[in-house]
């Protein structure tokens, strides 16, 4: 029956931009978090896409967590202004258990290419320097007993425990 879910059933929880949004940044990555981890095999462009206002896939690199319940769409290019996208995640993207994840669509629309307008005067900032540390971001023990390391770089380490 169309709408049911079954119980435990791997789920979008919760979609950036928000389904409807407008005005969003040409600039934006796209983030789609699930209620459960997903098979890292079948994140591709054929099971979570990014629709044009025609219907075809923009190009995009897919990136995710350590954990894999959250999938960073990342444009391959600057997104167009004043254009409706479509976030779709189809049956071919499988979670961690092996079942295929809800179909999801959701939609958002860019907003104009041109900066925001700033006064004359005012807008005064003092840069400060926060941190230079490059340490760990997320840390996990994968099912092979390794640990393994994220960085804030990007870097991701393999340990022995």
């Amino acid at each position: 029956m169309a709408g049911w879910v079954a119980l435990g059933q791997t789920t979008v929880v919760q979609v950036n931009p928000r389904d409807g949004a407008t005005g969003v940044n040409l600039q934006s990555t796209v983030e789609i978090h699930f209620s459960n981890g997903l098979k890292l095999t079948t994140i591709t462009p054929d099971s979570i896409r990014l629709l044009n206002s025609a219907g075809v896939p923009v190009r995009a690199r897919l990136g995710s967590d350590i954990e894999a319940d959250v999938v960073n769409i990342q444009p391959g290019e600057r997104l167009m202004p004043q254009t409706s996208y479509t976030i779709e995640v189809n049956r071919k993207l499988i979670d961690k258990e092996g079942v295929a994840v809800v179909p999801f669509r959701s939609s958002f629309t860019t907003g104009s290419d041109l900066p925001a307008a700033t006064q004359a005067e005012g807008f005064h900032f003092t840069k400060t320097k926060v941190d230079d540390e490059s340490g760990p971001t997320a840390i996990a023990v994968g099912p092979d007993g390794h640990l393994y390391v994220a960085t804030y770089y990007g870097n991701l380490y393999r340990l022995r425990i």
